[in-house]
């Protein structure tokens, strides 16, 4: 059935405010492209808006090339976490995209991207599909890399399905399309893309997922890709890092990631990196996720500081940061469980003002190069304080304690 139905919105109302009034987590919208009808899909958005119980995350899968200001106006409007919008993208190969009958600008769809970021409030997700007729491995890269630059909060990449009686499956022959004769039907090869290539990107959809898709790694990975002309090309070494390691399919605690993420650096790009710098990125990595009860062995040793920190919460924090609030009974010992302390140098701070599109959203003034010390500087982590977004807590930012 090719044609679209639109549900009554009465209908739609009353059964959104069932999940509403019973506090549901998350409702997903499982229409392919949610917001072809625009007056249709602002209805409901308006709706969602006016009636935000404060707890319900919504999905959308949507075309974003068809926003406008009318969207964007809506979305403002909403709390951090309200909603979620996955775009599915699927190639930037404008023939594959033509090839596949989608219509798409892929100039609008970017700028709505960045526009909707600059809210940070809406967690947006970009599908990258491979397998695609005319989309060959190089030009799968260039997808991959266009996609990445786009600084979406995860990025999917997928493979294709052939579906009997899709477009895909009627044109199988013609596109040489080699693939599993068993649910999810996945392909394997086609005309332009080979197995040996498909495996390839199978390995970089793994440690992409690990590294990016968590979000647990921003500040490193920041770093790392000042290293690489194309974002593809880091996650393509890594994956062979990880092949060669044999790495895939063991299961890892988070801390292990980090080790071997820092391993690979120091066996494969001696010479190209500071160091010293990675393991702080990594540490404010790590930090910004967990109040971690065993520090990892490559931490910069903070036994000198223990005094000078256990000071800071007794006294109830500084001018700075002020923990006693008044009327409040102040328990120091409570408020130094929800917080961490980490000395950060000049040199991290520096990087991560420099990073276009701040690396720490969830972040309270400290992106000011006035206020560095010349040597240490310090971030307290508040995990009382946490992005609905990423999860990251709170940081602030302290030139002294």
């Amino acid at each position: 059935d090719k044609r679209v139905r639109f549900r009554s919105l009465v209908k739609v109302y009353e059964e959104l405010q069932f999940f509403l009034d019973n506090k549901v987590p998350q409702i997903k919208f499982i229409d392919r492209t949610f917001n072809c009808s625009k007056e249709h899909s602002r209805k409901i958005w308006t709706y969602i808006l006016e009636h935000d119980n404060g707890i319900t995350n919504f999905h959308f899968e949507v075309s974003s090339d068809l926003f406008e200001e009318e969207d964007f106006a809506i979305f403002r409007q909403m709390r951090q976490g309200l909603i979620q919008l996955e775009i599915g993208l699927q190639s930037t190969n404008l023939e594959a995209i033509r090839e596949v009958h989608r219509v798409m600008n892929i100039d609008k769809l970017k700028n709505a991207l960045a526009k909707i970021k600059e809210m940070n409030n809406i967690h947006q997700h970009l599908d990258l599909i491979a397998g695609l007729p005319y989309e060959d491995y190089e030009s799968f890269k260039q997808s991959f890399n266009d996609a990445y630059d786009m600084k979406p909060d995860q990025l999917q990449l997928g493979f294709l399905k052939v579906l009997k009686g899709s477009y895909m499956y009627e044109n199988r022959h013609e596109y040489e399309l080699v693939y599993h004769d068993y649910s999810p039907y996945e392909v394997m090869a086609t005309k332009w893309i080979d197995y040996d290539e498909i495996l390839k990107l199978k390995n970089v959809e793994e440690v992409l997922e690990v590294y990016y898709n968590s979000n647990q790694f921003k500040c490193s990975l920041a770093y790392l890709l000042t290293v690489f002309s194309k974002p593809y090309d880091f996650y393509f070494e890594l994956s062979s890092y990880y092949e060669e390691n044999n790495l895939f399919g063991l299961q890892q605690k988070r801390v292990v990631r980090y080790d071997i993420l820092r391993k690979y650096a120091r066996e494969k790009l001696t010479n190209k990196i500071d160091f010293k710098l990675l393991d702080e990125m990594l540490i404010i990595d790590l930090y910004m996720r967990e109040n971690m009860k065993t520090r990892p062995e490559w931490g910069v040793n903070l036994d000198d500081y223990k005094e000078a920190f256990n000071e800071f919460f007794k006294n109830g924090g500084n001018k700075q940061l002020q923990l006693k609030k008044d009327g409040e009974d102040y328990q120091s010992k409570i408020v130094a469980r929800q917080m961490h302390i980490e000395r950060v140098s000049k040199v991290a701070v520096e990087f991560i003002i420099g990073v276009e599109n701040q690396l720490i959203q969830n972040s309270t003034d400290f992106l000011s190069g006035e206020n560095l010390q010349s040597q240490e500087n310090f971030f307290v982590f508040d995990y009382e304080k946490r992005s609905p977004l990423t999860n990251d807590a709170e940081i602030i930012f302290l030139k002294d304690i």
